[in-house]
């Protein structure tokens, strides 16, 4: 059984919302035809093969025992995938929703396993998707919303200041680990655009990174449906 699950380690402070960008001004060469990609089929061939557009050594995706087919088919709902983090805490997320335009991991409980985790080191959702530009450009883009978890949540120790310290420190690691992926992810795309045997072109925009205090003024704002952007940032 995979379960979707939404937790939080209490002394967690921030919530976070991120959004990550590549701008391909010219579309490279699909191989296997000698003609340019088309938007819609390189963004397949980047889900499909999203290990070769980001650092694996920070983080590989790896679709669960039965799942293979369907991660790679052109419906790859409700397919399960584990992913293999730099250090003790690896994670798993679940395709929970698919379109020609963009897909959605929801982070999931999994099944104690030799091969997979028990808890993802944080609780929210990840959307990967593109849009095209007036000017003929394709944006490639990925943002969360999510938030740090961990199984041991709730006070570990007799001092609440050292128990604010630990979810800071711990988070803070997480969220760092996490913006390195979706670097990576930024220039793996520019990288395989870029490469002259390809002959496209393409940017990476300043992502943005907002960390805000979790209370009642950021809970108004996403009831207000507030741009991402315009959310103030926590430290």
């Amino acid at each position: 059984m995979i379960e979707v699950y939404n937790f939080r380690f209490t002394a967690a402070p921030s919530i976070n919302l991120d959004y990550f960008t590549t701008t391909i001004t010219q579309m490279p060469i699909n191989p296997n035809t000698g003609q340019p990609w088309s938007p819609d089929a390189f963004f397949q061939h980047l889900r499909k093969n999203i290990n070769d557009f980001v650092d694996t050594n920070n983080s590989e995706f790896i679709p669960i025992a039965g799942d293979e087919q369907l991660w790679l088919s052109n419906n790859p709902v409700p397919a399960a995938i584990h992913i293999n983090i730099f250090g003790p805490d690896n994670g798993s997320v679940i395709c929970a929703q698919s379109e020609a335009c963009c897909w959605i991991f929801s982070t999931v409980k999994a099944p104690l396993h030799p091969d997979f985790d028990c808890f993802h080191p944080v609780s929210g959702n990840r959307q990967f998707g593109y849009t095209l530009h007036s000017d003929g450009s394709m944006e490639i883009y990925t943002r969360g919303v999510d938030r740090f978890f961990s199984p041991t949540a709730g006070p570990f120790s007799s001092s609440y200041a050292l128990e604010e310290l630990a979810g800071y420190l711990l988070e803070k690691a997480a969220f760092t680990g996490a913006d390195a992926l979706w670097d990576s992810f930024q220039n793996g795309i520019k990288d395989y655009v870029s490469n002259p045997i390809r002959g496209g072109q393409a940017q990476i925009n300043t992502p943005v990174k907002n960390r805000p205090k979790v209370g009642e003024a950021l809970k108004q704002l996403l009831k207000q449906g507030t741009p991402i952007t315009h959310v103030p940032c926590g430290n």
